[in-house]
This record gives C-alpha cells, structure tokens and sequence, in this order.
C-alpha cells in the first residue's frame, strides 16, 4: 500500500468520523437549545431527539466497522477486534486499524 492509497483510507475514515460527531452536535446543543422547557412536549421532544442522536451514532458506528472490516480483508490483515472496537466507539477502533495499518505498510517496505 502505498502513502497516497493511505491518505485516501485516512480521508475516508475522517469524513465519516466527522459527519457523525457533527450530527451528535447538531442535535445536542444547537436543536436543544431552541427547544423550551417549559413544557411537556418540549421535555418528550428533547428525549426523542437524544435517542435519535444515539441511534444515529450507532449507525455510523456500524457504516464504519462494516467499511473498516472490508479494507482488512483487502489488505489481508486478520484482526476482527478491530471491527468490535469500531462497532462500540468509533473512534478508537478507526485509530487502532490506522496503527495496523502503519505497521503492515512498514514492514512490507522493509
């Protein structure tokens, strides 16, 4: 693999990652705060968005770990933790195959 083909997975990975947080911060602070409190259906409609804010993170998290499972066996690296890790926190598994990913490039070079 080369440095470019790395730049693109790097890219792919962080636009992803990127959509997600953002619709999670959309929806947490700037839609919340035009939300009132004052009363009932206000207080249903704040619920109902924060479990579509996890309910959408959640599907960006499996977007991520189905694409991350994909490149793996593209590259021939055998590590189904990684997929887990990317399936419950998106962030650390991207960056535990980034690491991976490194050291096969490194040592095919070698």
């Amino acid at each position: 693999m080369t440095n470019n083909k790395f730049n693109i997975l790097v890219n792919k990975y962080a636009i992803l990652i990127f959509i997600g947080y953002a619709i999670a911060f959309i929806i947490s602070n700037i839609v919340f705060r035009l939300i009132p409190n004052g009363n009932e259906s206000g207080i249903m409609l704040k619920s109902y968005l924060s479990t579509f804010s996890i309910i959408v993170q959640f599907i960006i998290n499996m977007i991520a770990a189905i694409l991350i499972s994909k490149d793996l066996k593209r590259l021939n690296i055998k590590n189904n933790l990684i997929v887990i890790m990317t399936l419950l926190f998106s962030l650390i598994g991207i960056t535990m195959f980034f690491i991976i990913t490194n050291k096969e490039i490194r040592n095919a070079s070698t």
